[in-house]
């Protein structure tokens, strides 16, 4: 394949100022003007992809700090109920003038899980920060712009999600209950069993 086969040539017109920078770098870095100039479009593409690839890497490990999120707070809620539990059996326990071994293991477990309950606050916090920090790397490339659309989580903290509802058509909303920050989505109702 020949030059005429893989290249197109056009008439380009640009400010003077321009074409004196161009032909400088393309002086600087041995250049001739037509490869410096081509060199620069080239990059501009590869330089738009490669946002878009960081952003959607961003987008998967926000997605993952999500996931460990939810499996820290679904660990903090089950050692709250067996927390409970232990205090409702420690309680009745010292009530009614147990042994001391059985009151000694029920306060070693309480501290196994007041331990465990101090490493998953640590654990929350540290993902919490990564989460603040992949927020504060969004841009405007048009990954970023996606997933940032109306109807996605715009922030996340300890005890909130909010969801920005946005430009989202009126028929893609959900119908408002008693305020207007609770939705309540409803199933569908089966069909009906044809009778034969």
């Amino acid at each position: 394949m020949d030059d005429e086969d893989r290249y197109t040539r056009i008439t380009l017109r640009i400010p003077k100022t321009l074409h004196a920078d161009l032909t400088a770098e393309a002086d600087r870095t041995s250049k001739s003007l037509n490869a410096e100039i081509v060199a620069r479009l080239e990059q501009s593409f590869t330089a738009a992809q490669d946002a878009d690839t960081a952003s959607l890497v961003r987008e998967m490990r926000r997605t993952q700090v999500h996931l460990e999120l939810n499996s820290v707070r679904s660990a903090m809620a089950n050692l709250f109920a067996r927390g409970q539990e232990i205090r409702a059996v420690l309680t009745r326990l010292e009530a009614t003038g147990a042994e001391p071994a059985p009151l000694e293991a029920a306060k070693e477990a309480l501290a196994a899980i007041s331990s465990e309950k101090k490493r998953l606050d640590v654990t929350e916090a540290r993902l919490f920060g990564e989460l603040s920090a992949l927020n504060a790397q969004r841009t405007d490339s048009p990954m970023d712009t996606w997933f940032s659309t109306p109807g996605r989580v715009i922030s996340e903290g300890p005890g909130h999600l909010s969801v920005d509802l946005g430009k989202m058509p009126e028929s893609l909303r959900p119908k408002p209950r008693k305020s207007a920050d609770v939705h309540e989505f409803k199933k569908k109702p089966p069909p009906p069993k044809d009778e034969d």
